[in-house]
């Protein structure tokens, strides 16, 4: 049942990343559309200041008074330009954060994954809550980017007692007193207490432990 499970939730990732890929190219390609599309007005914004200098120049205005109008123009032309590169950095944020270990800038130790782009300026995130994988739509402004070091790590913590590769005896020993995952071993001396666990197996969990990255420690709250 556990393998059946994992295979479900693996196929709900993967079918999650192939339309998080489709979302990530249809969102650039609306930017890109909108960016066009904004500067074609921008230029069409700069004609009618270059028709607008001839018209009044024709007419013999004051040249003082065309340079102010025109400089409310460029201003307001300016102002278009740094909206539309506002558009397009937020557009390009959002899609780079797809794929990636996140959370929420207001709680740092609850990590998810960035699964797709939903509307409403809204990133589907998944997580882990229990054996249970949960999913929500959380604004982007909400989220930030995990450093890859504490992702590594949270995953490493996750890693379930069984993908270590130990022998059957340390593997009982740590099943027997209910750790499950990586996160849940303690420190060199719990292990060496555990009922039937010995020097031995205490030290094949502590290098199979090592080589993905951690160290437990000594003694407890160490």
């Amino acid at each position: 049942m556990a393998d059946v499970d994992a295979n479900s939730i693996a196929e709900r990732i993967n079918a999650l990343a192939n339309d998080a890929a489709s979302k990530i190219l249809a969102c650039r390609d609306s930017a890109n559309r909108d960016l066009a599309t904004a500067r074609e007005q921008a230029n069409d914004l700069v004609d009618k200041i270059d028709k607008a200098i001839k018209r009044y120049d024709r007419q013999k205005l004051d040249v003082s008074e065309l340079a102010d109008k025109a400089a409310i123009l460029q201003s307001r032309l300016d102002a278009v330009e740094s909206i539309l590169d506002g558009v397009q950095d937020k557009a390009e944020a959002v899609a780079d954060m797809i794929g990636k270990v996140v959370h929420l800038k207001s709680s740092p130790a609850m990590q998810m994954t960035a699964a797709s782009i939903e509307g409403d300026g809204r990133i589907l995130c998944m997580w882990m809550d229990g054996p249970v994988l949960a999913e929500a739509p959380i604004p982007f402004a909400a989220l930030e980017v995990s450093s890859q070091e504490a992702a590594v790590k949270k995953h490493a913590l996750d890693t379930p007692i069984q993908e270590l590769g130990l022998s059957v005896r340390s593997l009982n020993c740590l099943l027997a007193e209910g750790m499950k995952t990586v996160g849940d071993v303690g420190s060199y001396l719990q292990l060496l207490k555990l009922p039937n666990m010995g020097k031995r197996g205490a030290l094949e969990v502590q290098d199979r432990l090592r080589e993905l990255g951690i160290e437990i420690p000594q003694y407890p709250n160490q």
